[in-house]
Order: structure tokens, then C-alpha cells, then sequence
């Protein structure tokens, strides 16, 4: 069981570095995003994704 965040639009969370990084990156193949273990992890990281963003992404259940 994997947790991967989306975006309404269908993008998916790729890349979420430390604010001197590339910043927040997104992707149209669910196979790049990046994937959480726990819903919690899943969750967290929403949260802290979504204040910048201005949105919280989905959280969406992949089987592998």
C-alpha cells in the first residue's frame, strides 16, 4: 500500500526539496510521483505542501 498526493487538476506531487532546492515539482505519470508509506506521512506532507500552494492536494491510494 502507497500514498501519493494530487493536485485537482490531475498532477501529481514529483519532488518536494528544502526551500534553497527546486522547490515543489509536479507530473502528469502517476509512476514519477513521489510515494508515502503511511497516511500519515501522506497527510503530513499535504499539509506542509498545501501552505505553499495555497491548496491541500488530494491524497490518492496506489496499490503498488
Amino acid at each position: 500500500m502507497r500514498y501519493r498526493l494530487v493536485t485537482h487538476d490531475g498532477k501529481y506531487l514529483m519532488a518536494c526539496y528544502e526551500p534553497t532546492g527546486d522547490g515543489i515539482v509536479f507530473t502528469s505519470m502517476a509512476s514519477e510521483a513521489c510515494s508515502f508509506v503511511t497516511i500519515e506521512k501522506a497527510v503530513e506532507t499535504a499539509r506542509l505542501v498545501g501552505e505553499g500552494l495555497g491548496f491541500l492536494p488530494n491524497i490518492e491510494f496506489s496499490a503498488s
